[in-house]
């Protein structure tokens, strides 16, 4: 058999079996593209004070990076990120008490970017939220 029909028959198989040619479905690259969105706008936004590593800054900011506090209140996310966060908060055993401000000028999808970066990069919860469910959470916020 020659290869172009052995390319043909391979191309066929694939497509009889309904399986994509591309190593990434289309949800996989938005998912992919959001982290990468949400790298650059946390370097830009949070990494002041966060870190850009996630680490936080020793007892003035809390990390982020396997965060016991942040994988307890992750549906939370947006609400922090759009509102900032006052009070007394305990993370990975440390007690923090500074006052995180707001970043109300970040759009929906943009929070979304944030919180699938942080999610993924820092927590490893593979987890993904899109612009509608940020949208849900944000209507529920209390200031």
């Amino acid at each position: 058999m020659n290869k172009s029909i052995l390319k043909l028959s391979v191309i066929i198989a694939f497509i009889g079996l309904g399986l994509s040619l591309n190593a990434c479905s289309d949800s996989d690259q938005q998912k992919g593209q959001s982290i990468n969105n949400g790298m650059a706008l946390f370097e830009t936004n949070c990494s002041a004070c966060h870190q850009k590593d996630g680490n936080g800054l020793a007892q003035l900011y809390p990390p982020l990076k396997n965060s016991t506090y942040f994988k307890a209140n992750f549906e939370k996310l947006p609400c922090i990120i759009r509102n900032g966060l006052k009070g007394s908060i305990t993370v990975n055993g440390n007690t923090y008490d500074s006052y995180m401000p707001g970043i109300a000028s970040l759009s929906p999808a943009e929070i979304a970017d944030i919180s699938n970066y942080v999610r993924n990069s820092f927590n490893g919860l593979n987890q993904y939220t899109n612009t509608d469910e940020v949208n849900k959470t944000l209507a529920t916020c209390v200031q």
